[in-house]
C-alpha cells in the first residue's frame, strides 16, 4: 500500500510517498530509499509505540518500508506517523479508506508530536493546495484533497484513528509577525534618508563603503527593519532559528574570517552554508573586503541567479536564495579614505589603498545595483522617526502593488515591466552615448522604477533616472577613476 508524508528539503517541507510491503522474516523495519541514520532509531520507537497503543505488531513478517523519491536523502522527523499508519492499515488494524497525507513524530507510548520543522508560521504547499498553519504543540494530518482543498486535522495519539469522525479540524491561524525595533529615531541627511527608503523599497543589493563609524553596518540593520511583511509562502521558508528577531525575516551577518565552504557550503555529505540561512531575508557582509578573495569570488553566482549550487565529489545541490545582500566596508585599511574626500586624512600610502582595493573584481562589483559612499557629518542631521520611513516605504510599495500587481521589490523585476513605464525619450536617450555594462544600465532602470514608487509616479522620468546613476554609475565611475 502507498501513502503519503513529508521532509525537510532546502528550509521547505517536500512531498515524500511511502511504499509499505509485508515480506516473509523476522519481525523488523527496513527502510529504502536513503534513509537516514535517526531512521534507525524510528524503526524501534514505532515498534513500541504500536504496542503501547493495544496494536499488534507482525509476528513472523518484516516490513519495507521504500520512500520515493528515491534519489534524495531523507530525514525522519515527522515520518515516523505515515510508517506507523501504512502498517496498521495494510495489516488490516485501520481501514484502507484512511488516505492522505500524514506527519508527525512518535512517543514510545504513541502519542504523537509536533515535528520542529512544522513549528513555523506560515503555509504547506502539497500539489499547488495550501494548507493551515499549525500550533507547535498540535500534530496533524491530511486526508485526501476535494474540492475545496485539503482537510487538516488533529490527533493526540495513534489509537485516535480508530474513530477518525472525533478528530478535530484545525483552523489556519493568523500570520504574527514581530518587526524589529532597534532604531526608533534616526539621525540623517535627506540625501541618507533618500538612499535608506531606494534600498529597503527595491531590495536592491548595496555596497556601503566610507570611513569607519559613518554608520554602515546601522544602515543594513536600518534596512533590515524595514524590509516587507512576509507573506504565508515566504514565511515558510524562513528558518526561525534567529533569537534576536522571532519571527521576523533573517538578518544573517557572516564573520569576514568565515571560510567559503561554510558560507557556501560543499563537504562529502553537501550540506548548505551559512547564506542559504538568509533565504527570504538580509544577507550582510560586514568588512566585505576582508573576506577571502576566493569567498567573495564565490559569491559571484548566487548574487543573480537566486540560488545556491553546492558540488563535491560528484554531488551536486541547488538551494533556494532570495535575498537582498548588503555589503559594507573601508576603502583602504585605515579606514578613512573615499574619493569624495577633498583632503586626504589616509596616513597610508596610495599604492597600499590602491592594492587593499583590488581584492574588488570587476564581475563581483558589477553585482552590486548601488555603491554609497557614506560620510562622518556633523552637521544638516535631521531626525527621522522610524514610522515615518516605513510609511513611506509601505506607500511605495501599496502603489507598485496597484500598479503593476507587484509584489516583490525592483531588485530582480523583469525589464519589460520597466521599460513599458518609461518616458520614451528618456528610455531612448539616456543610455545613448554610454558604454556602460548591461547590469550598470539595468541596474539604472530598476532603481529608477524604486525612486519612481517612492514619489507614486507610473511614469519613469529623466529625472529619477538622473538620481538613480548618482549610486548606480557616478559613484562607481568615481572608483573606479581613482583606481
Amino acid at each position: 500500500m502507498k501513502l503519503k508524508s513529508l521532509f525537510s528539503e532546502n528550509n521547505s517541507l517536500s512531498e515524500v510517498e511511502l511504499e509499505i510491503k509485508l515480506v516473509p522474516g523476522l519481525p523488523s523495519i527496513h527502510f529504502l530509499g536513503l534513509p537516514d541514520q535517526h531512521m534507525k532509531e524510528s524503526a524501534f520507537r514505532i515498534k513500541t509505540a504500536l504496542k503501547s497503543q493495544g496494536f499488534d505488531f507482525p509476528k513472523t513478517k518484516q516490513i519495507l518500508v521504500n520512500l520515493r523519491p528515491s534519489h534524495i536523502k531523507k530525514n525522519s522527523k515527522g515520518l515516523e506517523l505515515a510508517v506507523a499508519v501504512g502498517i496498521l492499515i495494510e495489516t488490516g488494524q485501520l481501514p484502507e479508506t484512511l488516505q492522505g497525507c500524514f506527519y508527525g513524530e512518535l512517543s514510545l507510548a504513541g502519542d504523537i508530536f509536533c515535528p520542529p520543522d512544522l513549528s513555523i508560521v506560515g503555509d504547506l504547499k502539497l500539489d499547488g493546495i495550501y494548507t493551515g498553519v499549525l500550533e507547535p504543540a498540535v500534530i496533524s494530518f491530511f486526508l485526501p484533497p476535494s474540492k475545496v482543498g485539503f482537510s487538516l486535522f488533529v490527533a493526540k495519539e495513534l489509537k485516535t484513528f480508530l474513530t477518525p469522525e472525533v478528530l478535530s479540524i484545525v483552523q489556519p491561524l493568523p500570520l504574527k509577525f514581530q518587526r524589529p525595533h532597534r532604531f526608533l529615531d534616526f539621525h540623517l541627511t535627506e540625501e541618507q534618508a533618500e538612499w535608506l527608503k531606494v534600498s529597503a523599497l527595491g531590495a536592491h543589493s548595496v555596497l556601503f563603503a566610507g570611513p569607519s563609524g559613518t554608520g554602515k553596518t546601522t544602515a543594513a540593520q536600518m534596512i533590515h527593519q524595514l524590509m516587507k511583511l512576509p507573506t504565508r509562502e515566504e514565511a515558510a521558508q524562513i528558518q526561525g532559528d534567529d533569537e534576536e528577531n522571532p519571527f521576523w525575516r533573517p538578518l544573517i551577518a557572516p564573520h569576514h574570517s568565515t571560510p567559503k565552504m561554510s558560507l557556501i557550503g560543499g563537504g562529502s555529505k553537501v550540506f548548505s552554508g551559512e547564506i542559504v540561512k538568509a533565504h527570504r531575508g538580509l544577507l550582510l557582509l560586514d568588512e566585505f573586503l576582508e573576506f577571502d578573495k576566493d569567498v567573495i569570488e564565490s559569491l559571484r553566482k548566487p548574487m543573480e541567479s537566486e540560488k545556491v549550487q553546492v558540488s563535491r565529489l560528484g554531488k551536486t545541490r541547488n538551494y533556494h536564495f532570495v535575498a537582498q545582500i548588503i555589503a559594507t566596508t573601508n576603502l583602504c585599511p585605515c579606514g578613512e579614505w573615499t574619493p569624495d574626500m577633498k583632503e586626504l586624512n589616509c596616513s597610508l600610502s596610495m599604492t597600499r589603498c590602491r592594492s587593499y582595493q583590488s581584492r574588488f573584481s570587476g564581475p563581483i562589483f558589477d553585482r552590486f545595483q548601488m555603491l554609497v559612499f557614506t560620510k562622518k557629518m556633523k552637521n544638516q542631521l535631521k531626525k527621522f522617526a522610524f514610522e515615518r520611513l516605513l510609511d513611506a516605504v509601505e506607500a511605495g510599495r501599496k502603489f507598485a502593488g496597484e500598479n503593476r500587481g507587484q509584489a516583490a521589490g525592483n531588485a530582480n523585476v523583469d525589464l519589460k515591466v520597466i521599460t513599458e513605464s518609461m518616458d520614451k525619450f528618456a528610455l531612448e536617450n539616456y543610455f545613448h552615448l554610454s558604454d556602460l555594462s548591461e547590469r550598470r544600465k539595468q541596474s539604472t532602470l530598476r532603481v529608477a522604477r524604486t525612486i519612481a514608487d517612492l514619489e507614486l509616479q507610473p511614469i519613469i522620468k529623466a529625472e529619477h533616472l538622473i538620481r538613480a546613476s548618482q549610486w548606480t554609475i557616478l559613484n562607481q565611475n568615481k572608483l573606479l577613476r581613482w583606481h
